[in-house]
């Protein structure tokens, strides 16, 4: 399945491009896009510490290339700033973070750490610590930050899928009987709790689509596993040979589904009185009701978002007899890629439960 990313453009315009205000790059926002992409830079979170450390001598929040930047604490003072970190640790994870480039050593001739000042007390030249590689490499460190934030959204959804497929493949080897399947499943269950590389996850992914469509193909066309009442209801609907052709083109009405769904009102009054209200509420109640981003984005992307907005508010309505909601968007999803599914047969399924209550 295709990775939708969930992060907004101007989101990732402003991490892979930043613009330094006019007095700089703030300092701790770097630092910040540096810890998110530590892995990357090759440096350990003790070396964070030092660099962190190191920024607090900077006596301005925001560095500029044409400043001077070069920060020069003793050995002892850097050390009370790190949280009492000995000397030669101190110096080992400093020698880190040189090699990362993230700083620049300054030497003096003599290897002590200290400034030069001129008239007024104005420092000419410094010996220490020069923090200029994070602001000449800012665009590098707000690129890797975003990539490493792509990566572990990726990473989550993915999860979430393979949690899903486990879901329903465990339901259907449990109805069929399959006891070897079932075990599997268990044990796939087991192995999600550790936490598992992109390669890992990945391959375990493409065995439960495998399996998954094996297990789908193998199911009698008339298996439902939710309420028996509003399952042959809609089963009815769709194999009507007069109104099936309607039912593939044409949408409920506005109207028809605020009637059949009345838990609308419950959440928002009456403000769903537009498609596009409508589709904003449904993308707040799918994550209300378990749906992750990624089986919402795929609907929208499969049904279009006016069937994917009424088969969500049609799954709020029938909360009590689904247990897992996401997993039944997930199936209905697959359905409608194949052209079997459509949301005429949810709402009148509402409306006639309505109609046999009121």
């Amino acid at each position: 399945m295709k990775h939708i990313s969930t992060m907004s453009i101007g989101q990732r315009s402003q991490m892979v491009c930043p613009k330094p205000d006019a007095i700089g790059h703030d300092k701790w926002q770097l630092f910040e896009q540096v810890c998110i992409a530590r892995k990357h830079h090759g440096v350990s979170d003790r070396d964070l510490s030092v660099l962190h450390a190191l920024l607090t001598f900077h006596p301005n929040r925001y560095l500029q290339d044409d400043t001077q930047m070069t920060v020069f604490p003793s050995n002892k003072t850097l050390s009370t700033r790190a949280h009492g970190m000995a000397e030669s640790t101190l110096r080992r994870h400093l020698a880190a973070l040189v090699r990362a480039g993230l700083i620049e050593r300054q030497n003096s001739p003599n290897g002590k750490r200290y400034a030069k000042r001129g008239a007024g007390g104005v420092i000419r030249h410094a010996y220490g610590f020069n923090l200029g590689p994070l602001v000449q490499r800012a665009v590098d460190i707000a690129q890797a930050a975003q990539m490493t934030q792509e990566h572990e959204q990726h990473l989550r959804d993915l999860r979430d899928e393979i949690l899903i497929l486990r879901w329903e493949i465990e339901q259907s080897a449990q109805a069929a009987n399959n006891h070897d399947l079932v075990a599997q499943m268990t044990g796939i269950k087991r192995v999600l709790r550790r936490k598992l590389d992109g390669a890992t996850l990945a391959q375990m992914h493409g065995t439960l689509r495998e399996i998954h469509g094996a297990v789908i193909q193998s199911e009698p066309p008339e298996t439902e596993k939710t309420s028996a009442t509003n399952a042959q209801n809609e089963r009815h609907n769709q194999s009507s040979d007069k109104d099936i052709s309607e039912e593939k083109t044409e949408t409920p009405s506005l109207s028809q589904i605020t009637t059949a769904v009345p838990d609308l009102k419950t959440y928002f009054g009456n403000e769903i009185s537009t498609w596009d209200r409508l589709f904003q509420a449904s993308g707040t109640l799918s994550a209300m009701i378990g749906v992750t981003k990624q089986t919402w984005a795929e609907a929208i992307h499969v049904m279009g978002p006016k069937q994917a907005a009424i088969a969500v508010v049609c799954i709020l309505q029938r909360g009590a007899e689904i247990k897992s909601p996401g997993a039944y968007l997930r199936r209905l999803v697959q359905k409608a890629s194949l052209g079997d599914f459509t949301v005429g047969p949810m709402v009148n399924a509402l409306l006639n439960q309505r109609t046999v209550n009121s």
